[in-house]
């Protein structure tokens, strides 16, 4: 790959990605828009009472109203957004990770993978290539989320253990810190900032180890759309490895730009638009607007991981195939260096002809051999 020679860091996939977001753009916003569009539409339609908000802003809501519909999804009380919310966390958001993200995705990579390569890129082209095996990454989206879904069950269940256990010793030292003293209120304090800090440390040991897995077995999709490999989620794994930190920095910063950008347009909408139907539908564009900043990485990434594991494997291939010339070098007898070898080593070098005339010459057969009892010549 012409433009992907070589390994980059953080700051070069961003800088890639950026490029790549406004070369592009049109066609990833309409790939996102296609495939994503509907699922926020639904979203508004399960969390939000349409017919107690108004398609225009209404001059007598408060901003403090439209938050607090926010808040509600849009009913009069969060008791009557429940049934919605329900609904969209167990069928249409799992049914949409299964059905539509993967062929999303592999859209998005068989962008990257155009426009890395030099040529056209082409709405109609990448639609349906993303479809070519559109069964696959099913399966394999399938086998991926069991797989995340089982681990996090099971660090679920440890640092549930976990906190039970520090729990208890957390109530035995903040009984400790109130009787110490005589200082009720600074004992509670400190029994305040203990619990913090555990709390805090749990959050981030559970995002921590599920960022983990998640990254390393990630990359399956682009296996399968661009190498239609048999073992996805295998490749995954050896593809990531000692890559997790660079990958979880690049979507670590593009989760905080989401985030920021997210909240920043939604508080600005709902300002402007209070809690209507037109800022749901603005929000909603720019929000897939912004979206390919993170999918196009997705892209980039896999390809520096491409990249990486192929140069691991050349430099590999390069030491084993490099032994034997260090061993015998290029001197006598496995000697680097000819000069070092003994005299008997450059034999070893020498044709046959010449390695049997040496011979005779040195062997005692080819002296002359002399009659016994002969008696030496004055001669």
């Amino acid at each position: 790959m012409e433009t992907l020679n070589r390994p980059m860091g953080i700051g070069a996939i961003l800088d890639k990605s950026f490029q790549l977001y406004r070369s592009h753009f049109t066609v990833a916003f309409l790939l996102l828009l296609l495939f994503a569009g509907p699922f926020y539409i639904i979203q508004n339609v399960l969390f939000y009472n349409l017919s107690t908000l108004s398609f225009f802003p209404e001059s007598g809501t408060s901003i403090a109203d439209s938050f607090e519909l926010f808040l509600n999804g849009g009913a009069a009380s969060a008791e009557e957004a429940s049934p919605g919310l329900l609904l969209f966390t167990f069928l249409v958001m799992p049914l949409y990770l299964l059905l539509l993200v993967p062929v999303l995705m592999s859209s998005q990579l068989l962008l990257v993978k155009t426009a890395l390569q030099g040529g056209e890129v082409r709405f109609g082209e990448v639609l349906r290539g993303a479809f070519v095996r559109y069964g696959r990454q099913v399966g394999n989206t399938l086998l991926y989320g069991l797989i995340i879904f089982g681990l996090m069950f099971v660090i679920w269940i440890a640092l549930v253990l976990a906190l039970v256990l520090i729990g208890s010793l957390t109530v035995g030292l903040g009984a400790g810190f109130l009787a110490l003293g005589g200082d009720p209120f600074g004992g509670s304090i400190a029994f305040i900032v203990i619990v913090a800090v555990v709390y805090i440390l749990t959050g981030f040991a559970i995002s921590a180890c599920s960022s983990y897995f998640i990254i390393r077995f990630g990359f399956y999709l682009p296996i399968v759309t661009l190498e239609d490999e048999g073992e996805a989620i295998r490749g995954s794994w050896r593809l990531t490895r000692g890559s997790f930190w660079r990958i979880f920095a690049v979507f670590f910063i593009l989760t905080v730009i989401y985030t920021v950008f997210s909240l920043g347009v939604y508080a600005l909408l709902i300002a402007v638009f209070k809690m209507s139907l037109i800022g749901q539908l603005i929000n909603t564009v720019l929000i897939l607007l912004i979206a390919p900043l993170y999918t196009i990485p997705y892209g980039v990434i896999y390809f520096d991981l491409r990249v990486r594991h192929e140069g691991a494997d050349l430099e590999r291939y390069m030491q084993t195939t490099a032994v034997p010339q260090q061993a015998w070098g290029t001197g006598g007898a496995g000697y680097a260096d000819a000069s070092a070898a003994p005299e008997d080593a450059s034999a070893g070098r020498m044709p046959a002809g010449e390695r049997a005339e040496q011979a005779a010459a040195s062997s005692p057969a080819s002296e002359p051999t002399k009659p016994q009892g002969a008696v030496p010549s004055d001669d």
